[in-house]
C-alpha cells in the first residue's frame, strides 16, 4: 500500500513515524527500513527513537537511491554497487575520452567534442568527464527514456526546432552512452527499467518470494524523481510504502502562481484556472508543489492522512507561517508590530565578521531573555546556517572561539569538507599539492607546521620557529635538490677557471648542507668556504635534534616525490597514497578516527577506478582532484549536536529550531548562480519534478523560514566597509521584506509609512563593535543596538570620564555610560551628557588620559634607552610603559630568487664580510700585503658568493662586485678612524632635576679613541644615525673623559676628544663640540621630553621631523613624509605604533609636532658637519 502522511510541522510527522515504527513487530534480528535525505535527519531520528524506545536498535537507514538499488538487485541481477554512481561513471568516461587510446577513437567523429579535447591535458579531460557524469546521472534519474532511445539508436530525443549545436551535443552524448552501455555489457534497458517491467508483470506472491521488505518509511524527502516514485509505487503492491511529506499549506494550492505570472497569463487569456493565494508560497514553493503534485498522478491507490497545526503564538513570524498555512495573503496594515516583537529581524552589517559579532550579541540577549523561565533557551535550540560555510569557518572560530568565559556560547561547525575538518585529510591534500609543485620553501614549511606532521617528527612551536629562521638564513627558496631545478651538475664560469656547482644555492638540499656545516664547524664555517659553501645560522645544542628531524622530513619528501610524480594505475595508487600518510603522520592513536576516514577515501578511489575497469596509468594531477572529491563528499553532511550548530544552508533542511539564523544573505551569494553545463540537454527542457538549482534554493529558503519556531534572524553585508555605501541583500530577503513591510505598515498605501515599516524590520549596525551606539543610551540610533562586550564598555567609560573632566564646570552635566549589569553592557541608562563632552567616533582614543608619572626606577636612564625612545616614541611608550609589544609580522619565506639584491641581502652580506675585512685590516704590514694578494682576493670573492645573498648571473655578479668594493672602502675608512690606542673605558653620567624629581643619564663608552666616539653602521645615513650619534656627543660633551697623560700628544687627532663621528655606507659626518653647560641644557630638555613621552604619546615623528627641518621648516615637507606622498604605504603614519597610540587624533602633524621638531633637531643641525646636506 502507498501511504502519504502530510503535515506542516516536522514534529507531527516525527511522532507519526515513531508511532508506526513502534507498532512494527520485526523480531530481534529484523531491521526496520527508513529512507532519509540527509545524515542530519538520520541522526535526529536515531535520537528520537532512542528517546522513545530507550535504545535506537533494529533500524536500517539508507538514502533513497541506495535503497532502491538494493531492491532492484532482488529482482534483476545487478552488481552490488551501482556502476552508474557518479564517481565510477566519471572514471569510465575519462577513459573513453582518451583520444590517445584506441577506445577514444570515436571522438574524431564529433567535431565539437574533438575541438575541446584536442588541446586538453589529462586534468581537463577528467574535469569534463566529471561534468558529463553528473549530467548523465540526471538523465538516468529524470530522463531514462532518452537513454533508452540513445542506447537502441532509434533516433533523436530533441524537438524539431532544436539548434545545430544541441543536435551535435546530442550526437556525441548518444555515442558516448552507447559505449558506456557496451562496456558494462548491459541489456538494451537500464536496470531500473527492467525492474519496473518485471515487477509490473509479477504477482504478489512472486514479489513476496524475492525477499522484499514488508515496510519502508520514506521520511521528509524534499523531492522525488519520477523514476524513483514509479519504483516506489510498484513496490507498494507488496511493500507498505509510507511517505512522510512536509506540506506548508493545508489548502489546495497547486494552481497558485505569483502575481507577475498571473498578469502574464491574464494577458494570454489563460488565467481562468489560476490564482495568487499567498505570494511567497507561490514564488518560493514551486518545487514542493511539483513534488506533492507528482505523488497524486496516475491511477495508483493511495492512502492519505494529514495533520496540520497553526503556530500558537501571535508574533510576526507566527502570523507569516499561519498565512502560508491557510493560503492567505497578509493584508496591508493588518499586523501591529509590537516594540518587543523581534521574531523576524534583518541585521545590516559591514562585513561577515561583523555579522558574526552581531549574532553573538543577539544570542546572548536571547539567552538572557529566557533565563530563569520554564522555557529557558538551550544552545541546541539554535542553528546558524550560511551559504559560504567553508569561507566563514575561520571567522566563526575568531569570533565565537575567542570569547571570554562570561560571553562564551557552546558551538560547533558541522558539515565542513574533509580537507578542512580532518587534519590528516588536510595534510594529504597539502602533500599532493607540494608534490605537483616545484617545492617552494613556504609550502614546504606550511606542511611541516601542520600539527600531525610536526608531532610525527617531534617538533614543537619553538623548534618550528627555529627551522623557519634557518630556512630564511640558509637562503632556501625552492626545489628539493638539484634534480628538482634541472641544473644538476651545472658548470659555472668564474674567474680563475670552471667551478662545479654541486647544487643551486636555493634548494633544500643545499640549505641543509649549510646548516649541518654550521653545526659541525661552528663560527669558522662563516669565515671561510668549504667545498664552495659556507655555514648558515648557528645550530647547536638541542637545536641539533630539530635539525635532524628536519632532515628526516625533507628526506621523506624526497622519497615521496619520486613516487607521486610518476603515473600509476588505480591499484598502485592505493599503497602510494597510504605511504604518504605513513611517512608524514605515522600511525598515531590520537588521529585514529581521522586516519580511518582518509584511508577509506583512498580505498574508495582505488575501488572506483577498478569498478570503471580503467587500467591505464593515471597522473597525480588527475588522482588528486578525484581524491579531494571523496574527502570533501557533500554526503558527509552536517549533523545537529547539543550546542549552537553552524552549518551549510541545506545540511539541516527541514529540522525545526526555536531560533534559526541565516547569515550571509548577500546578493549573489544566495540563491546560487551555478549554471548547468552548456551541453546539458535537460536544462533547456524542464519538466515537472526536475531539480533546478534556482527553484531549489527558493524552496530551501521557504523551508528554513517555516522551520523557525520563535526567532528568524537574517543578516547580510549591507554596507561597504570602504565607503559605507549601501549594498543590496539577497533577492529573497528583499521579497520577504516587501511582504512584511506591507503587512506591518501604519498606513496602507502611503510610501513613507511603507518605507518606515521596512526600516523597522531592519537593524543597521555601526562599522565597529566598539562604537558608542552600543553602550551610550542617549541619542542611540536604534534602541535595539546592544552589546555584551564588557571590555569595550569599560574602555568607553574611561574615555567618557576623561571627556567629562574636560567640559567646563558651568556647561557640563554628569556623563553616564551603560555599564554591564546582569551580563549586558547596556542595561543602565545615561543620566545625561553634553554634546561637546563626548565624541561619537568609532576610533576611540587609545590614551584617553595621560598615564601616571613614571616611578623612581624609570628616572635612571641609559643612553641606549634614550636613543630607542626618540627613534619611535609611541612604540617605546606602548612596549615599555604599557607592556604592549605590537606583534611584527613574521617575515615570510621567499619562494623565488630576486632579480636584484634587496636591502636584507645587503645587510646579510655586510654582517658576514665586515668582520672578515676588519680582521684582515688589523694585521701587520706583512700580513696585510699577503691579505690583499690575488689569492686572498679570490678567497674573499668566493666567500662573498657562497652566502647566496646575491642572485646568480651577470646582474648579480655586477651588483656583488660593487657591493664588495663598497664594503672594503667602509672597512678601510673605519679602520682609519679608529687608529691610535684605545682610551680607558669611560662612564659618562649626567644628573638633573625635573619638577622636583631626580633624573640621570649615563652610558659606558668602552671604545673611545683619541679621534673621539665613532658610530658606524653599514647603511645609508638616516635620522636615527644622526640622533644616536648626537645623543652620545651631547653626553660626552656634558661629561667628557679625562685625557690620560700616558697618551702621546702625537696620537691625538685634530678633532677634539669629545667629538662624535658617524660613518655610513654613503659617507660620514661629525658634530662640533659644545660647551658642557650647553650640552647639559640640551640633555635636560631631552630628558624632559622622555619623561613626558612615558605618560602620553609624544608628537615627535623622526622621519617627518627630519624632512621638515631639511625642507626649510615648511609644513608640506613634513606632511608629505607623514602621509607617504603618492604611496600611503610608505608614510610614517602607517607605522602600527603610531596608528594605535595616536588613534582618534586628527590633523597630524599638529602644532605640538611643529614645536618639537625644531626643539630636538635644530641644535643637532647647528652642530652637524655633513657635506652631503649642503
Amino acid at each position: 500500500m502507498f501511504h502519504l502522511s502530510f503535515s506542516n510541522r516536522f514534529e507531527i510527522l516525527l511522532d507519526t513515524l515513531l508511532d508506526r515504527l513502534g507498532a512494527e513487530q520485526t523480531g530481534p534480528f529484523a531491521q526496520r527500513q527508513v529512507v532519509v535525505p540527509s545524515s542530519a535527519l538520520r541522526r535526529t531520528l536515531e535520537l528520537a527513537v532512542a528517546d522513545r524506545e530507550g535504545v535506537s536498535a533494529n533500524l536500517q537507514f539508507d538514502y533513497l537511491a541506495q535503497w532502491l538499488w538494493q531492491q532492484i538487485g532482488r529482482v534483476v541481477p545487478v552488481a552490488e554497487r551501482s556502476p552508474f554512481a557518479v564517481a565510477v561513471l566519471t572514471w569510465r568516461i575519462h577513459g573513453l575520452l582518451d583520444c590517445a587510446h584506441e577506445r577514444g577513437g570515436w571522438v574524431t567523429a564529433h567535431p565539437r567534442l574533438a575541438r575541446y579535447l584536442a588541446p586538453a591535458d589529462a586534468r581537463m579531460r577528467f574535469e569534463l568527464a566529471e561534468r558529463i557524469a553528473r549530467v548523465f546521472d540526471h538523465y538516468l534519474t529524470y530522463r531514462p527514456r532518452w537513454l533508452d532511445i540513445w542506447g537502441s539508436g532509434r533516433g533523436t530525443v530533441l524537438e524539431a526546432g532544436a539548434s545545430a549545436v544541441e543536435r551535435e551535443d546530442e550526437a556525441w552524448q548518444a555515442a558516448l552512452w552507447r559505449r558506456i552501455r557496451d562496456s558494462l555489457a548491459l541489456r538494451q534497458e537500464h536496470p531500473a527499467q527492467a525492474f519496473l517491467r518485471r515487477v509490473t508483470a509479477m504477482s504478489a506472491a512472486e514479489l513476496a518470494a524475492v525477499g522484499l521488505p514488508s515496510t519502508v518509511h520514506v521520511f521528509a524527502l524534499p523531492a522525488l524523481p519520477p523514476l524513483y516514485l514509479d519504483m516506489l509505487r510498484e513496490l507498494s503492491r507488496v511493500v507498505d510504502v509510507h511517505l512522510y511529506v512536509l506540506n506548508p499549506c493545508r489548502e489546495f494550492w497547486f494552481d497558485i502562481v505569483d502575481a507577475r505570472r498571473l498578469s502574464w497569463l491574464a494577458a494570454q487569456q489563460k488565467d481562468m484556472f489560476f490564482e495568487t493565494g499567498n505570494s511567497l508560497l507561490a514564488a518560493w514553493g514551486k518545487q514542493t508543489r511539483a513534488h506533492i503534485g507528482l505523488l497524486f498522478e496516475g491511477e495508483h491507490e493511495v492512502e492519505e492522512d494529514a495533520a496540520f497545526a497553526p503556530h500558537p503564538a501571535h508574533h510576526l513570524l507566527a502570523r507569516l507561517q499561519n498565512a502560508i498555512l491557510d493560503l492567505q495573503e497578509l493584508k496591508p496594515a493588518s499586523v501591529h508590530l509590537a516594540a518587543a516583537d523581534r521574531s523576524i529581524e534583518v541585521q545590516v552589517c559591514h562585513s561577515r565578521t561583523r555579522e558574526l559579532e552581531v549574532l553573538q550579541d543577539r544570542l546572548l540577549g536571547l539567552f538572557k531573555l529566557h533565563a530563569n523561565t520554564p522555557d529557558a533557551l538551550r544552545p541546541s535550540d539554535i542553528v546558524v546556517l550560511m551559504p559560504d560555510l567553508e569561507q566563514a569557518a575561520p571567522l566563526i572560530e575568531a569570533v565565537f572561539g575567542t570569547a571570554p568565559v562570561e560571553r562564551r556560547i557552546p558551538w560547533r561547525i558541522t558539515g565542513l569538507g574533509g580537507t578542512q575538518d580532518n587534519p590528516l585529510a588536510k595534510v594529504l591534500d597539502q602533500a599532493l599539492q607540494l608534490a605537483a609543485s616545484r617545492f617552494p620553501a613556504s609550502r614546504v614549511f606550511d606542511l611541516l607546521q601542520q600539527a600531525p606532521v610536526a608531532a610525527h617528527f617531534g617538533l614543537g612551536n619553538t623548534e618550528l620557529e627555529t627551522i623557519h629562521a634557518w630556512l630564511r638564513e640558509a637562503g632556501v627558496r625552492w626545489g628539493l635538490d638539484a634534480e628538482s631545478t634541472g641544473t644538476e651538475g651545472a658548470v659555472a664560469k668564474e674567474e680563475g677557471g670552471d667551478v662545479i656547482s654541486p647544487a643551486p644555492a636555493h634548494t633544500l638540499e643545499e640549505g641543509l648542507h649549510r646548516l649541518f656545516m654550521a653545526w659541525a664547524a661552528g663560527p669558522a664555517a662563516q669565515q671561510t668556504t668549504f667545498a664552495a659553501r659556507i655555514g648558515a645560522a648557528a645550530p647547536e645544542g638541542q637545536a641539533a635534534l630539530a635539525l635532524g628531524s628536519f632532515w628526516r622530513y625533507v628526506d621523506s619528501l624526497r622519497l615521496l616525490r619520486t613516487q607521486l610524480q610518476r603515473p600509476h594505475t588505480g591499484a598502485v595508487w592505493r599503497p602510494v597514497l597510504n605511504e604518504v600518510l605513513e611517512r608524514l603522520v605515522g600511525d598515531s592513536a590520537e588521529h585514529a578516527d581521522a586516519q580511518r576516514e582518509v584511508r577509506a577515501a583512498i580505498a574508495a578511489l582505488a575501488d572506483n577506478v577498478a569498478a570503471a575497469e580503467l587500467d591505464t596509468p593515471l597522473a597525480l594531477d588527475v588522482v588528486h582532484p578525484a581524491l579531494l572529491a571523496l574527502l570533501d563528499d557533500p554526503a558527509r553532511g552536517g549533523v545537529p549536536g547539543g550546542t549552537v550548530t553552524f552549518s551549510a544552508l541545506s545540511a539541516l533542511r527541514s529540522l525545526p529550531y526555536r531560533v534559526v539564523c541565516l547569515i550571509g544573505m548577500d546578493q549573489g551569494a544566495f540563491p546560487g548562480s551555478d549554471r548547468p553545463a552548456e551541453f546539458d540537454l535537460m536544462a533547456a527542457r524542464p519538466q515537472a519534478g526536475d531539480r533546478q538549482r534556482r527553484l531549489d534554493d527558493r524552496n530551501l529558503f521557504l523551508d528554513l523560514i517555516l522551520s523557525a519556531r520563535e526567532v528568524l534572524h537574517l543578516s547580510y553585508v549591507g554596507r561597504s566597509v570602504r565607503d559605507g555605501s549601501a549594498l543590496p541583500p539577497s533577492v529573497l530577503v528583499d521579497e520577504l521584506l516587501d511582504v512584511l513591510a506591507i503587512a506591518t505598515t501604519a498606513e496602507a498605501g502611503q510610501p513613507q509609512a511603507l518605507a518606515d515599516a521596512r526600516e523597522r524590520l531592519r537593524l543597521h549596525h555601526p562599522l565597529q563593535a566598539f562604537a558608542a551606539d552600543y553602550f551610550v543610551a542617549r541619542d542611540r540610533s536604534d534602541a535595539r543596538l546592544t552589546s555584551f562586550n564588557t571590555d569595550y564598555a569599560h574602555a568607553l567609560a574611561s574615555r567618557l570620564d576623561a571627556a567629562q573632566k574636560r567640559v567646563s564646570a558651568d556647561a557640563a552635566t554628569p556623563v553616564g555610560i551603560a555599564l554591564p549589569s546582569s551580563g549586558a553592557a547596556n542595561d543602565a541608562e545615561e543620566d545625561g551628557a553634553e554634546e561637546d563632552g563626548l565624541t561619537r567616533d568609532d576610533e576611540t582614543p587609545f590614551f584617553a588620559t595621560p598615564l601616571s608619572a613614571p616611578e623612581a626606577a624609570w628616572r635612571a636612564v641609559d643612553l641606549l634607552q634614550l636613543t630607542r625612545f626618540f627613534a619611535n616614541p609611541c612604540r617605546y611608550l606602548l612596549r615599555h610603559r604599557v607592556g604592549l609589544d605590537l606583534p611584527e609580522a613574521e617575515e615570510e619565506l621567499d619562494d623565488v630568487e630576486p632579480l636584484l639584491p634587496d636591502w636584507a641581502a645587503h645587510q646579510a652580506l655586510a654582517q658576514r664580510l665586515l668582520p672578515v675585512l676588519q680582521n684582515r685590516l688589523t694585521r701587520t704590514d706583512a700580513e696585510l700585503a699577503q691579505a690583499v694578494s690575488a689569492t686572498a682576493a679570490a678567497e674573499l670573492w668566493a666567500l662573498a658568493r657562497a652566502g647566496g645573498e646575491y642572485p646568480a648571473g651577470a646582474l648579480g655578479k655586477s651588483a656583488l662586485e660593487r657591493e664588495l668594493a663598497s664594503l672594503q672602502a667602509f672597512a678601510q675608512r673605519q679602520h682609519q678612524l679608529l687608529q691610535g690606542d684605545r682610551l680607558a673605558p669611560h662612564l659618562a653620567h649626567y644628573e638633573t632635576t625635573l619638577d622636583g624629581e631626580d633624573w640621570s643619564l649615563s652610558a659606558a663608552f668602552t671604545d673611545l679613541h683619541p679621534g673621539g666616539y665613532l658610530h658606524a653602521r653599514y647603511d645609508d645615513s638616516r635620522v636615527g644615525d644622526y640622533l644616536a650619534t648626537w645623543f652620545a656627543h651631547l653626553l660626552l660633551c656634558a661629561a667628557p673623559p679625562a685625557v690620560s697623560s700616558a697618551v702621546p700628544p702625537s696620537t691625538l687627532s685634530s678633532v677634539p676628544l669629545a667629538a662624535a663621528r658617524g660613518l655610513s655606507r654613503n659617507g660620514e659626518f661629525h658634530f662640533l663640540p659644545l660647551e658642557p653647560a650647553r650640552a647639559q641644557a640640551e640633555l635636560q630638555s631631552l630628558l624632559a621630553l622622555y619623561r613626558e613621552g612615558l605618560s602620553q604619546p609624544l608628537h615627535f615623528f623622526p622621519k617627518s621631523a627630519w624632512a621638515h627641518m631639511l625642507g626649510g621648516e615648511k609644513p608640506p615637507a613634513a606632511e608629505n613624509k607623514w602621509r607617504g606622498g603618492r604611496n600611503a604605504d610608505f608614510g610614517e603614519a602607517n607605522d602600527p605604533a603610531y596608528r594605535l597610540a595616536l588613534r582618534g587624533e586628527k590633523d597630524l602633524p599638529d602644532g605640538r609636532f611643529y614645536e618639537l621638531a625644531p626643539r630636538i633637531l635644530r641644535p643637532l643641525l647647528e652642530h652637524l658637519d655633513d657635506p652631503r646636506l649642503g
